[in-house]
């Protein structure tokens, strides 16, 4: 439980989704990176967790709001010092390329995050999964397409967009599991706004198509297919949470089957 409440979970399908760009650009997985993107992914995620439980404070229905809020303190100082640790490594031993793509994106999420809990109680939704998602790939592919040293091909761009959509909806089941706990926590989410049933919909719809999609793309592209493949086993282990909501719905089984689908492209390093 525990685990999961520190997003170490999440911080693990990011190593792995970072594994994913370094093989698919040509680079080395540097145990310094490694480093310095779970110290990153982990601020990020855990700063998400304390604005959503500074809204409802110790009222606050989902458990680990309530527990973020409940020891503020000590995850604010740990912050802090985690994230100036993760920008002294990067400075350091990460380039200054990687180092200043890497400021900029951070800036960009602790803009969004900010303007989040600022209109926050005027009702405005910021779709917060799509933002999470975008932040998620970008921030895992950061330095392997920064040590690329070339422009992008057609399908590494294909690569890319189709990871931000595979992340989103993995994002946007959350919330459709969750859709009870975040009306009552007053949050917005994709299913709170746009309702259970549309939910359903649109992330059956996108699985559908991205699952179609990725089997052409292997026969389309070759020599890119493991990657595609892996994609594509991904978003087979998404459908399988559309598919049997009663049965994850039991002790938060979604949640744990929702973080270790981004945990395949681990099979790379071997």
């Amino acid at each position: 439980m525990l685990f999961q409440v520190l997003s170490l979970d999440v911080t693990g399908g990011a190593l792995a989704s970072g594994c994913f760009w370094a093989h698919l650009f040509g680079v080395p997985v540097r145990p310094v990176w490694l480093l310095v993107l779970a110290l990153s992914v982990w601020t990020v995620y855990t700063a998400d967790h304390l604005v959503d439980g500074m809204t409802r404070k110790q009222a606050a229905v989902i458990y680990r709001h309530r527990f973020h809020y409940q020891y503020r303190r000590f995850f604010i100082v740990t912050l802090v010092v985690i994230a100036l640790l993760a920008a002294v490594l990067a400075w350091i031993y990460l380039g200054a390329a990687v180092f200043e793509n890497g400021m900029w994106l951070g800036t960009f999420a602790a803009v969004y995050l900010l303007l989040v809990l600022l209109v926050r109680k005027s009702g405005f939704y910021f779709h917060k999964e799509f933002f999470i998602a975008l932040f998620y790939v970008a921030g895992t592919a950061l330095a392997p397409v920064t040590w690329h040293h070339r422009a992008l091909m057609a399908p590494e761009w294909i690569l890319l967009v189709i990871y931000v959509l595979t992340a989103w909806s993995e994002s946007v089941l959350m919330s459709f599991y969750e859709q009870n706990e975040d009306q009552q926590d007053h949050l917005k989410s994709f299913t709170t706004f746009y309702g259970h049933f549309f939910t359903r919909r649109f992330v059956a719809v996108l699985l559908v198509f991205l699952i179609f999609l990725l089997i052409g793309l292997v026969f389309v592209f070759p020599h890119w297919r493991i990657y595609f493949s892996l994609l594509l086993v991904m978003n087979l282990l998404l459908s399988v949470l559309l598919l049997f909501p009663s049965f994850f719905q039991v002790k938060n089984r979604y949640r744990w089957w929702g973080e270790w689908v981004f945990w395949p492209p681990f099979v790379l390093l071997l």
